[in-house]
Formats: structure tokens, sequence, C-alpha cells
């Protein structure tokens, strides 16, 4: 029974789909960045945080309008202003007013921040497309990284095979000859030696993937699998720099390149704040209005009247001295409404405010200078940027060609070697090369494969990235 329950569960493990797990290609290693990697998402924060001060800086051109209320409680003796009497009782006092400021002119003050605003919504858009292309770069590099260590590797398999091959064929010879004991150490020592360069050259592939993972921002990042770039046609027609057009299409994009176009919007920038200093100098016109509603409890009125009784009064009328009934009559008050305040202590305000300033100190004419050498900077800046685009795209196309021909050289170098290290090792199994003199050809064997695999891989990241300096589309990466 045991075993036939051991065997059902075996089954249905065995039976049970076996997730795959996802294969990136540098296509899918781009796109998923520009969603996911955090320095994009930094600027695309930035962008929207620029957006936000240009909708405020537009709204500034318009007044401003508060309410204000300014509830008092009292205790204490006080005035009554119905009976004119001083009385020890509590009181409620609460001014309510709608205040409007208006600036009419401060220089051109406002509108300037305005522009301003929006020069650096631009930049900071454009500073979303130069860290997004330069991250594709950077994931460009870390994923040809993966696949050069990739090929360490694979190569250090390869050699530890081939040791640990030599050492099972000397170990199943007559041990008891000197020579052969003697062989077999130099290959068990070769052995721990490749399993060694093995280690560390898959270590090297761990960090390169958890580089590429960084930039991916993925959780585990030591998981990641990568696919192979398909083999392509390695020639060489002409000199790629020398083909009509390109130059000029180089120094174009010198022009349109985001970093550039940066350094332009920044030049326009401090242009601004120039104006913005000069503009200081001018006066502040304002127009201010407002409405105050004031309402205490202290107000009051007669609520009821109570006859409480009639005196009788000497009145002295027409000369004669005669006595009359006076009724003698007692109050009852509330407070006045709202309303009823309102309509007799309500005021209303208009005015007009100026602001000019006369001795700053010298801070006017500092800042006048420093944003015109700001300006002189940032021209500077532009043709800085300028030329450097234009270099990293001619050297674009040099490292391009140079990267075709070290690969045909190391094709060539590959192929001559392949027969002398197949050579050696019929030699060295039948004894006439020693392990040593083996040893030294394997090695520079296995350097040239790796060479040759590099110089593979080097070419193809000099073409995308050639690609994207000849067209600008972040695409061809």
């Amino acid at each position: 029974m045991k075993t036939f329950f051991f065997i059902m569960t075996f089954l249905a493990i065995s039976l049970m789909p076996v997730r795959a797990q996802k294969v990136w290609n540098l296509h899918q290693c781009i796109q998923h960045a520009q969603n996911n990697n955090l320095q994009i998402k930094q600027t695309r924060l930035n962008q929207e945080l620029a957006l936000e001060k240009t909708i405020y800086t537009k709204t500034d051109l318009y007044p401003t309008v508060q309410f204000s209320v300014s509830p008092t409680l009292a205790m204490g003796r006080s005035l009554d202003p119905t009976t004119y009497q001083y009385a020890t009782n509590g009181f409620i006092n609460n001014i309510m007013g709608v205040n409007m400021n208006q600036v009419l002119w401060a220089g051109g003050r406002k509108k300037n921040s305005h522009q301003q605003s929006i020069v650096e919504q631009e930049i900071a858009s454009l500073q979303e497309q130069k860290n997004t292309v330069a991250i594709a770069i950077q994931i460009t590099q870390a994923y040809f990284q993966i696949l050069l260590q990739q090929v360490y590797v694979k190569s250090a398999e390869r050699q530890l095979g081939i040791s640990s091959e030599q050492l099972a064929v000397f170990q199943k010879a007559n041990t008891s000859n000197p020579d052969t004991a003697y062989s077999v150490l130099e290959w068990q020592a070769q052995v721990a030696n490749d399993e060694f360069t093995l280690t560390k050259y898959k270590n090297e592939l761990k960090t390169a993937q958890i580089n590429l993972g960084t930039l991916l921002a993925l959780p585990d990042p030591l998981g990641i699998e990568i696919a192979e770039i398909k083999d392509e046609t390695f020639t060489v027609d002409r000199p790629i720099g020398q083909k009509k057009g390109e130059y000029d299409l180089f120094y174009k994009m010198a022009y349109w390149h985001p970093s550039t176009k940066i350094t332009q919007l920044n030049q326009k920038l401090v242009a601004l704040q120039y104006d913005a200093v000069k503009a200081s100098a001018y006066p502040t016109i304002s127009l201010a209005a407002g409405v105050s509603l004031p309402f205490s409890s202290l107000f009051r009125e007669v609520d009821q009247a109570y006859l409480v009784r009639t005196d009788t009064i000497p009145v002295y009328s027409q000369g004669q001295l005669r006595l009359a009934l006076s009724p003698n009559y007692a109050y009852s008050y509330k407070t006045t409404s709202f309303f009823s305040q309102w309509k007799q202590l309500a005021s209303a305000y208009v005015g007009f405010q100026i602001n000019l300033p006369i001795i700053t100190g010298g801070l006017r004419k500092y800042q006048q200078q420093q944003a015109a050498i700001n300006i002189e900077n940032a021209h500077i800046s532009m043709l800085s940027a300028r030329a450097e685009i234009y270099k990293e795209a001619l050297l674009s196309t040099n490292n391009l060609e140079a990267a075709i021909l070290q690969y045909q050289a190391a094709q060539k170098t590959l192929q001559v070697w392949q027969v002398y290290f197949n050579t050696t090792l019929q030699k060295v199994q039948r004894g006439e090369v020693k392990i040593k003199d083996f040893e030294s050809v394997k090695n520079s064997f296995f350097t040239i494969q790796q060479n040759a695999e590099i110089a593979k891989y080097d070419w193809l990241l000099k073409k995308k990235i050639y690609q994207y300096y000849s067209t600008g589309n972040m695409e061809d990466l």
C-alpha cells in the first residue's frame, strides 16, 4: 500500500505543470525599465511637479480673495452700551470679512515667473527623455555584460571538462608508473584550478545579473534569465563614418538631442531670470478691497417693556407746579441680530498700495551680475553638450568599425588555434607533449575562444549604439 502511495505521489508531482522562468530579451528589459526604473519614476514625478508649478504661476496672475473670521470670547466687567452701566458678564465679539487683493503692475515679474515655470516644465520633460535614453543604454550594456560573463562561464566549464576527462584517463592507467602518478597529480591540480576559475566567473555572472536586475527594479535580480542575441553577418564594405551625409546627420543630432535641448532651455531660463532681476527695480502697484462685518453680544435691543407701577411726580407747567401720573416700566433686552448689527456697523474699503524699493544694499546689482554670468555659462554649457554629443556619435562609428575588424581577426585566429589545440591534445594523449606545455596551449586556446565571443558581443553592442546615434530612435537599442 505504501509503495502504491509513493508511486501515485511521484506521478502526480511529475505531471504537474512546471512554471517556466521568463526569458528576457533586450527589448523587454528596456520596456520594463521604462515603467519600473526608480530614476525614471523620479524624473516623471519631477515633471508632474513642474506641471503643477506652471498651473500655480498661471493662477497667480488672478486676484486673491480671502474670507476671515475672528471670534473672541471675553469675561469680566465691561460697559453695557444699552444701559451705559458697568456689569460683570461674558460676551462674544466676532468680526467676519472678505478681502481681495490684485497686483495691477509689478514690472512683469508675475508673467516672467509663469514663463520660467513653462521653461522648467519643458526641461523636466526633456530630462525624462534623457534619463530614459541613459537607462536604456545602461541596460543594453548590462545585458551584454551578462552575455560576456556567460561566455566566461561556458569557457571555464569546457576547460574543467577537458581537465576532468584527462584526469580520468590517467587515473585508469597504471598508477604504479611514477610518471603516470605524477601526471595524475598534475591533472588534479589543474582540475582544482579550473574549478576555482569557474567559481570566480559564476560569481561575476551573478554580479552582472544583480546590476541588470537593479536597473529593472526586479525583486529577485539573481533569477533573471536573458535571451541570446542572434548572430548577424559581420562585414565591412566601407569606412562607416565616410558615408555621404552621415557626418551631417550626426551634426544635426547634436542639436536635437535631449541633452543639448536642455542646455538651450537653461539658456532661455537664465535670460528670464535676468529679466526678473531687472524688473525687481520697478514698483509694485496693488489694488485692495474688502468688507468687514462685525458682531458683538454686548449690542442689545429692548425685547419687552413691563409696567411696574404708576408714580405721582411733580411737574412744572405753564408757571404752575402740578402733580402728574407717570408710569414706571421695567425692560428686558435681547442681543441684536446679525443683520441688524451689520446694517449699523458694516464697513467696506478700497485702496491702492505702491511698493517701491529704494535702497537694497547692492543686492540688485549683485543679482544682475550673477544672472549675466549665468547666461554666459548656459551658452558655454550648450556648446559643450552639443560638442559632446557630436563626439559620441563620431566615436560610435569608429568603435563599430574597430569592433567588426577585431571580430574578423579573432575568428581567423580561432580557426588556426582550433587546429593547433586539437593536434596538441592528441599528442599529450600519446605522451609526446608534457602536460605543462599542453596547459599553456589550452589556456591560450580558450582565451582566444573567449576573445572571439567577446568580439562578437562587442560588435553587437557597438552596432546598437551606432544605430541609436544614426536615427535617434531608442527602439534601435
